[in-house]
Order: structure tokens, then C-alpha cells, then sequence
């Protein structure tokens, strides 16, 4: 069996390193009390998030950043180290140029440092994560040509770093020429959002995948170029307008770390989020939101992911953390947040009912003894269901939110299952920006979990057919005919009620008409009164609820959507079993489509019950 940590069902901040190789010693004690401020206040702001570290390890700013972490925090921040090519030539680049320690010197650190990263606990999380590299080409260039192949290397491993970090630390000096694969270019990146090598969609209109810098302002050892202004001083850039001002330190900037301390953040069962901060702190909380709602359910969560894992019985550890991901994420959505839903759906009908219900006495019995009184009862129950209504709209969203997480990370791990070595936010939630922004941000940065792989070849493609195709087969196969019952059974009450509404009027309007003098019963009501209250006030007292009822499941919206997704999955099944079908293209463009699908459900869904596999 094995073995589950609370973190393990989390989902991670992944912080990123950049920064320059030639950093004088004296600067290195500044400097690292500056990265373990950072460390601090993430931690402070985000206390139920485990944080994760991207650094290659070169010389200078990366190992200043990693040994911050290795010795500060190592039970806090887990370091994972992305390689720009093989090991061993990566090792010969060290201790060159204006650097401190010579090659033996460089190298020896860099395997200490290793050392550390190995002895870390965490088994879900790569300790090495190699980039595509074609070693034979390399060793046969020209010294000329190793070097570009270099520079390209490292643009490579930094966009690596920077698209799949949600924070990224760049020790920065703001006086240093922009270099291919150098920090300038990196930062202006992450910035932008302009990738070269990470961008899957060429010539993509949608947003660029951006993100926020906490630059630390950093000397070199280079002679040619100055100190930066500011020496030391913490700046955060949310653009590249930012540094092409140069971020001029505000009085409000200076105290951008003290306001932090001062911030009090309690997440308590239903976690608000502060709308006045960035859109990226906003999107950092609800990860922390998120990973607050697997604490309280641990437990749960925990026996829900070993029986995933005693059914699909995968070995490979990466895959296996997105599993528990998913996992965590449709737990909650279906198992936490689902009933709490059920729960305030059904005050909300019985209001809406009983609102209703008044009104129709008021409005076609004039003469009841407590007509005059009752316009009271609009206030008492409108006030309570003004902010029940509010709560519902939270937590559905909140439902909707971890529902699109699950989906999400499932086409994710069907696609690393594949060899796949693409991420599902690049195609996911892409015009669904805004408050969804977290969720692709989250996905974006677990699928550095997943190695990349020179081969391109599906080991078992019975496990994405198991896992995810057949999964979702059967599922949609027996809900179609489950919501045709209901639809057809709510449609069916809804006439019939309707019909004695609509006759019931008439027979009333004709005997307002043509009779006035009726027996009255000792509690004022007519005949006529009673025949209203029988034939017209409850039918539509009970149209109403239905019809509510009938908004809130969606059964058309519904029955459309699940025949047109068991459509999709079918006929990925059918092409599978053909072998002379490109088994990796079937299922990449099953789950773009079912992305695309998926993202298009969010919005509608908010306002509809639905289910899902679970």
C-alpha cells in the first residue's frame, strides 16, 4: 500500500529561481536573508499550501535561493531541480566565467546540494526533471555551436521554470544587457507571457500564460555593469511595464512585506477572498482555500484515493500524485460541497414556495381575515433568503470550481499516461478568465510532476481506456436515460398542473361575474374562496416549486451535453481498436475536446445541479 501524506492530496505553490551566476560573496548573506523573507511571508499568507522549488542549480542566484530552502524551510519547500541537458555537461558549464568558485569547486557544491535535494522525504515530487536534450548532436558540435546550443538550453529549462512556477524569485540586476536564456529574458517571460518553447499553440490569440516576480536587486561581479539601484530591496512586477520603468520603489512598495506580516488571514469553512488584492494573490488563496478543505477532510480523502489506487494498480509515482489531486478535488466537489449544496437548495425552494403562496392568497382572496397583516411575512422571508441566496451562489461555485479542477486533472493524467507531454491549461478555461484563472494556474504547475520523455511511444493503452474512456462510457450511458425520466416526469407534473391553473381561472373569472351573494363560512372565506384556494392558488404554489426546481437541475441543458460527450468518448473508443489509428492524436484530441466542452459547461452550470464521475 502506499503511503498518503495530508500534502500529498494538496495542491502546491510552485515557487521558480532566476538570476544571475556572477554574484560577489559578500552579497550572499543579504541576499539569502531577502529569499528567506519571501519564504516567510508565502508561508505566513498561505499556511495550508506546501510550496515546491524549480531551480537548475547553476552557479550564483540558483543555489543561493535552493540552500535558503534546503536549510531554512526543508520541511516546508520541496526542491526540484529541472536540467537543461544531461547531468554530466551541465556539470562542465560550472565554475565558468566571472564566478566565484572554479569548476572542481562549482561542481562539488552543486553535488552537495544534490545530495540534500535526494534525502528529501516527498516521493511524489521529481527530485530531477530532465529537459529534451539530444546529447549525441551536442557532443559533436563545435565549441561555437555548444554554445548556442547552450544559450537555447537555457531559455528552455528557464521558460520550463517560468510557466510552471506561480511565483517567480529573480536575484535581478536591472543594469544587465538582455541574453538569450539569461535572467533579463526569463523574467521578461513570465512577465509577458511571450514563450518561444513552452507555448504548444502556435499563434495563440488567447491570453498569455503571465505571472508575478518578486525581483531581489542584485550586484555582479562583472565590472561593466553597475549595482542596481536600491541595493537589495525587494520589488514585485505584475508586467513588463514594470521593468521598463524600472519599478521605482514607492513608499506603498516599501511597506509591501510589512503590510504582509500584518495581514491576518484565518481561513474558516467557507474561505472569502479579499477582491482588492492582485489577481494573482487572489488565485494563490483559493489554492490555499482549496487545500484548507482537504485538511478538514483528510481522512476521506485519503480512503477514496487508496481505493483509486487498488482499481487502476499504476506503478509510476508521478502519475499517481495527479491522481490524489484529482481525487482531492472531486471529493470535495461531489462528497463535501454537493450536499451542503442539496441542503441550502432546498430552503431556497421552500421559501420561493411559501413566497409565492402568500402572494397568490393575497392577491385572489381580498377579503381573508389577515390580509391586511400579511404584506409583513414579504419582509421575513425575503431579508433570510436574500443571503441564503448569497451562501448557495458561494458554495456552488465553490462546487463548480473543484468539479473543474477534477475534470481537468483527469484528461491531465490520461494524457501522461499516453506520454503526452503537453499541459491541459493550455487549452482549458481559456475564455472562462477571470475567477477561473486559479484553476488553470493550479494544473498549469502540477504537471511538472510529469518528466518529459524522449519517447513519444503509449506504453498501455488499457490504462487511459480503463482510467478515463470507459469510465466516462458507462457513466453518461446510465445517466441519459436517468434525466430523460426526470425531465419527462417534471414536464409531465408541470402540464398537468397548468391545465387546472388555466381552467380553474376561468371557472373563477365566471363566477366573479355572474355570482355575488355565496355562503359565507365563520372564517370569512366564500365558496369561491375555498375553490381558488383548491384549483388556483396550490397549483401554481406547486408550478412554481417545479418549475424552480426544474431551473435549478437543468435536465434539458443536461441530457444535451452528457449525449454529445458519450458521442466523443465512443468514438474515441471505436478508433483505438483500430490499430492503424495514431493512438497518442486519438486521445490528445478526445481531451481537447473535452476541455473545450467542459469549459464551456462552467458558466452554464452555475446556476444547474449536475452530476459527474466521480
Amino acid at each position: 500500500m502506499l503511503s498518503i501524506k495530508e500534502n500529498d492530496l494538496k495542491l502546491p505553490l510552485v515557487i521558480g529561481v532566476t538570476g544571475h551566476r556572477d554574484i560577489p560573496r559578500d552579497s550572499t548573506e543579504q541576499l539569502s536573508l531577502r529569499v528567506k523573507e519571501i519564504f516567510e511571508n508565502l508561508i505566513e499568507k498561505y499556511p495550508n499550501t506546501p510550496l515546491i522549488l524549480l531551480t537548475p542549480l547553476a552557479d550564483g542566484a540558483d543555489r543561493i535561493v535552493a540552500t535558503v530552502a534546503l536549510e531554512e524551510f526543508k520541511n516546508i519547500v520541496t526542491v526540484c531541480v529541472p536540467l537543461p541537458m544531461d547531468e554530466k555537461n551541465y556539470k562542465d558549464t560550472f565554475g565558468k566565467g566571472k564566478v566565484l568558485l572554479n569548476e572542481e569547486e562549482s561542481q562539488k557544491e552543486y553535488d552537495e546540494i544534490i545530495k540534500l535535494v535526494k534525502s528529501q522525504k516527498n516521493n511524489y515530487i521529481p527530485k530531477k526533471i530532465p529537459m529534451l536534450f539530444d546529447k549525441e548532436k551536442y557532443v559533436k558540435l563545435s565549441s561555437a555551436q555548444q554554445r548556442l546550443e547552450r544559450r537555447k538550453q537555457y531559455s528552455i529549462v528557464g521558460e520550463y521554470i517560468a510557466i510552471h512556477s506561480h511565483i517567480l524569485i529573480a536575484l535581478y540586476n536591472e543594469n544587465s544587457p538582455r541574453e538569450p536564456g539569461g535572467t533579463k529574458e526569463i523574467l521578461n517571460k513570465k512577465l509577458s507571457g511571450e514563450y518561444e518553447y513552452m507555448s504548444v499553440l502556435d499563434g495563440d490569440v488567447t491570453y498569455p500564460e503571465q505571472g508575478v516576480v518578486y525581483s531581489i536587486a542584485t550586484p555582479r561581479i562583472n565590472p561593466d555593469i553597475q549595482d542596481p539601484k536600491n541595493l537589495y530591496e525587494i520589488q514585485r512586477h505584475l508586467s513588463t511595464k514594470d521593468l521598463k520603468i524600472g519599478l521605482t520603489t514607492s513608499k506603498k512598495e516599501k511597506t509591501l512585506f510589512e503590510k504582509i506580516k500584518n495581514y491576518s488571514y484565518s481561513i474558516k469553512k467557507y474561505c472569502n477572498i479579499d477582491t482588492n488584492l492582485n489577481i494573482y494573490a487572489q488565485q494563490h488563496k483559493k489554492i490555499d482555500c482549496f487545500n484548507c478543505d482537504v485538511h478538514d477532510n483528510f481522512k476521506s480523502i485519503k480512503k477514496a484515493v487508496e481505493k483509486d489506487f487498488e482499481k487502476l494498480n499504476i506503478n509510476d509515482s508521478l502519475i499517481n500524485k495527479n491522481i490524489m489531486l484529482r481525487r482531492s478535488a472531486a471529493y470535495l466537489a461531489d462528497r463535501y460541497y454537493k450536499p451542503l449544496l442539496e441542503d441550502q437548495e432546498k430552503i431556497i425552494l421552500f421559501i420561493i414556495t411559501l413566497i409565492v403562496f402568500i402572494l397568490a392568497i393575497k392577491s385572489n382572496i381580498s377579503n381573508f381575515s389577515f390580509n391586511t397583516d400579511i404584506d409583513i411575512l414579504y419582509v421575513l422571508f425575503l431579508i433570510p433568503l436574500y443571503f441564503i441566496l448569497q451562501k448557495f451562489y458561494y458554495i456552488k461555485s465553490k462546487q463548480e470550481d473543484y468539479r473543474a479542477l477534477a475534470e481537468g486533472l483527469r484528461i491531465q493524467v490520461a494524457w501522461n499516461m499516453a506520454k503526452i507531454n503537453e499541459s491541459v491549461s493550455m487549452y482549458y478555461l481559456s475564455h472562462q478568465r477571470g475567477e477561473l484563472d486559479w484553476i488553470r494556474s493550479a494544473i498549469r504547475c502540477t504537471n511538472i510532476f510529469y518528466i518529459p520523455s524522449l519517447s513519444n511511444k503509449v506504453q498501455n493503452i488499457d490504462d487511459v481506456k480503463n482510467y478515463w474512456i470507459e469510465d466516462q462510457i458507462t457513466y453518461f450511458t446510465n445517466k441519459i436515460p436517468y434525466y430523460q425520466k426526470k425531465e419527462k416526469r417534471s414536464s409531465y407534473l408541470l402540464n398537468v398542473y397548468f391545465i387546472i391553473f388555466i381552467l380553474a381561472s376561468i371557472i373563477a373569472f365566471f363566477l366573479n361575474v355572474y355570482i355575488e351573494n355565496l355562503k359565507h363560512y365563520t372564517w370569512n372565506l366564500t365558496l369561491l374562496d375555498m375553490g381558488q384556494i383548491l384549483f388556483i392558488i396550490i397549483p401554481i404554489t406547486i408550478m412554481t416549486y417545479l418549475k424552480s426546481k426544474q431551473l435549478f437541475d437543468g435536465y434539458n441543458d443536461i441530457l444535451r451535453e452528457y449525449k454529445q460527450s458519450l458521442y466523443f468518448f465512443s468514438r474515441a473508443k471505436e478508433m483505438l481498436n483500430d490499430q492503424k489509428q495514431n493512438p497518442q492524436n486519438i486521445i490528445r484530441n478526445l481531451g481537447t475536446e473535452a476541455l473545450r466542452e467542459n469549459s464551456a459547461w462552467i458558466i452554464t452550470r452555475r446556476t444547474k445541479k449536475y452530476d459527474t464521475p466521480t
